[in-house]
């Protein structure tokens, strides 16, 4: 009767752990669109990121699909239009206002 107790009891156990483990939580970062799915107590994580990085003093934005399991990333697969991006330009006409008025011929008044 003891056997039978214990057998019924590791079989419970195991479904309840797979349930975690099958069943993943999904969450989203606030660093452009990037969402994610990770298993009972982050076993394996997949994110499928959407996000500006600096690599090497340059800005790029990165896309594509990272798998980690226990917080070693195993697969990631990049996205064919991760691009440079260039902070901090403008188009002709904004810049033309910006030199009026940094040169002084129009002047805020509070």
């Amino acid at each position: 009767m003891k056997n039978k107790t214990v057998r019924i009891f590791i079989i419970s156990l195991v479904v309840v752990l797979s349930v975690f483990v099958l069943f993943p939580r999904k969450f989203q970062l606030l660093d452009g669109g990037t969402t994610g799915y990770r298993g009972f107590m982050t076993i394996y994580t997949v994110e499928n990121r959407n996000r500006l990085t600096i690599k090497n003093g340059e800005t790029y934005y990165e896309t594509g699909t990272v798998i980690s399991v226990f917080g070693i990333d195993i697969i990631h697969i990049p996205s064919s239009d991760e691009s440079k991006v260039t902070l901090g330009t403008h188009s002709s006409e904004v810049e033309s206002v910006n030199d009026l008025i940094n040169g002084g011929s129009i002047k805020w008044e509070d």
